[in-house]
C-alpha cells in the first residue's frame, strides 16, 4: 500500500501536459443520477451481466439476481415520465486533454426526444451540447451511440447529462468517456498501459513502449494481470492475441493464467483460454482468443493469474476477423 500526501510547498503545475490513454470510462445509464424515467431490463443492452452476483468460476453462469439491480437501461416514455434529466452526473475529475463522450440511445417516433449536454460547476456551464434530431438519433427502434467532443484545459469535474422532452420516448443504455485519440492506431493495448490489480512494471526494450508487466510466483497474489480498455467494437468475429513470455522456469503443465475476452467490466465472458507453462518460451509469443459479437459493445481484455509460475506481459492486440 501506498500512502500519499500533498506538500504544503506543493503548487499546480504551472503548465499541465495533456493526457492520453486508451483505457476509457465507463458508466451505466442505471448508475446514474436522473430526475425523470425508470431503470428498466434489456438483456441485449450493456450492463446486464452486472445486475447479477459474479459466476462462482470462470465461464460458469452468473449468480442470483443482486438485490439492488433495478433495471440496465434508463427508460424514459411520453405521457408517462415528466420532462426531466434522464441522466446526470457522476462528477468525475478529468484531466487537461481532448475527449469523446458517446451517449448510446434509443428513441420512438415523433419530435425530438431531448437533448444532451456535458456540464460542470454544477450545471452552470455546458461544455458542450447537441440536440437529438433525427440526424444524430433516427427514430428506428435501434440503438445509436451520439458523440459528443469535447476538449478540456486544465482539471475539470464533469456532469453527464442527458434530457428528456417529454414529447417522444427515450432511452439510454450507457455513456462512455475517451480521450481523443487514445485507441492505438495499429490494434495493439500494452499492458502498462491498461488497468491492474497485481504484477509490477519492469524495463523491456523487446515490448513496445519498453514496458512490461511482471508477475512473480508466490509473490504476486493471484489477481488480474491486465484489465480494460472498455473499447467499443460492433457485431462480428474478432481475435484477440496476447504477448506473452516466461519467466524463470515454470512447470509445463502449469496452469499460469487465464486469457478472458468479456463484457460489462468482466461479468459476461465472450470468450477465454487456459494459458499453461507449455504454451509460452523466453521469447514473446502470441496466444490467441477467438470470439463473436452479436451487437455492439465494450470489450474488457483481462489477464488473470494464477500464482502456479511467473511470466511477463506486453499486451494483446485485438483484430477483426470477418
Amino acid at each position: 500500500m501506498f500512502l500519499l500526501r500533498r506538500q504544503a510547498q506543493a503548487a499546480p503545475d504551472p503548465s499541465p501536459g495533456r493526457v492520453v490513454s486508451p483505457v476509457v470510462s465507463l458508466w451505466e445509464a442505471e448508475d446514474l443520477r436522473r430526475a425523470t424515467g425508470q431503470a428498466v431490463d434489456d438483456p441485449q443492452a450493456s450492463g446486464w451481466g452486472l445486475m447479477f452476483a459474479e459466476a462462482p468460476a470462470l465461464g460458469a453462469p452468473l449468480g442470483p439476481r443482486l438485490a439492488r439491480a433495478g433495471g440496465n437501461v434508463a427508460q424514459a416514455r411520453a405521457g408517462r415520465d415528466r420532462p426531466g434529466f434522464l441522466s446526470y452526473g457522476p462528477f468525475k475529475a478529468f484531466p487537461p486533454g481532448d475527449y469523446r463522450v458517446v451517449y448510446r440511445l434509443r428513441r420512438g417516433p415523433g419530435p425530438m426526444p431531448g437533448h444532451l449536454e456535458v456540464a460542470t460547476d454544477h450545471g452552470q456551464r455546458i461544455l458542450a451540447r447537441a440536440e437529438l434530431s433525427p440526424e444524430r438519433l433516427p427514430a428506428d427502434g435501434a440503438w445509436h451511440d451520439v458523440e459528443l467532443p469535447l476538449s478540456l484545459e486544465g482539471l475539470t469535474i464533469l456532469e453527464l447529462r442527458c434530457f428528456f422532452a417529454g414529447a417522444s420516448d427515450l432511452d439510454l443504455d450507457l455513456v462512455l468517456v475517451g480521450f481523443a485519440g487514445g485507441q492505438p492506431a495499429d490494434g495493439f493495448f500494452r499492458a502498462a498501459d491498461l488497468w491492474r490489480q497485481t504484477g509490477d512494471l519492469l524495463a523491456d526494450q523487446r515490448v513496445p513502449g519498453g514496458l512490461a508487466v511482471l508477475a512473480r510466483a508466490g509473490y504476486h497474489p493471484p489477481l488480474y494481470l491486465m484489465h480494460g480498455p472498455q473499447v467499443t467494437r460492433g457485431p462480428g468475429r474478432y481475435r484477440a492475441s496476447f504477448h506473452l513470455a516466461v519467466q524463470g522456469h515454470n512447470d509445463p503443465q502449469a496452469r499460469l493464467a487465464d486469457l478472458v475476452v468479456a463484457t460489462d467490466l468482466g461479468r459476461r465472458p465472450l470468450g477465454q483460454r487456459a494459458l499453461l507453462g507449455s504454451d509460452l518460451g523466453p521469447e514473446y509469443r502470441q496466444v490467441s482468443v477467438d470470439f463473436s459479437l452479436e451487437r455492439r459493445c465494450e470489450l474488457d481484455l483481462r489477464v488473470r493469474l494464477t500464482g502456479e509460475g511467473s511470466l511477463r506481459l506486453a499486451g494483446v492486440s485485438l483484430e477483426r476477423l470477418d
